[in-house]
């Protein structure tokens, strides 16, 4: 078996966890690893639901994990662009799809 891909998550409201979460628990190939909020609370209850072992203070701590291959953008829309801005697209991860608009 292939190793699984390890997954960061950058925002954990209600999108990411009504329907990014459950997808990700599906794929075998696959394991959420950390997550990050805005409100660290939620973002605890978020990885105790899940079985998410580390939580991060910041979206900087999720990109900069060595536990992290991939990187899912679970904020709001309006904030998509602004991760477009910062560069965190020309790291060196995979962009397979974006679901929302950047522009």
């Amino acid at each position: 078996m292939a190793e699984k891909i390890r997954v960061g998550i950058i925002g954990a409201g209600g999108y990411t966890v009504s329907r990014m979460l459950p997808g990700f628990a599906k794929v075998e190939d696959c394991e959420v690893t950390t997550v990050a909020n805005r409100n660290r609370a939620n973002a605890e209850k978020v990885a105790a639901q899940f079985g998410i072992p580390t939580v991060l203070d910041s979206w900087q701590q999720v990109i900069e994990s060595a536990e992290v291959d991939a990187i899912l953008i679970g904020t709001p829309p309006n904030l998509h662009k602004a991760f477009q801005h910062i560069g965190i697209l020309s790291l060196e991860f995979h962009v397979d799809k974006l679901s929302r608009p950047l522009l």
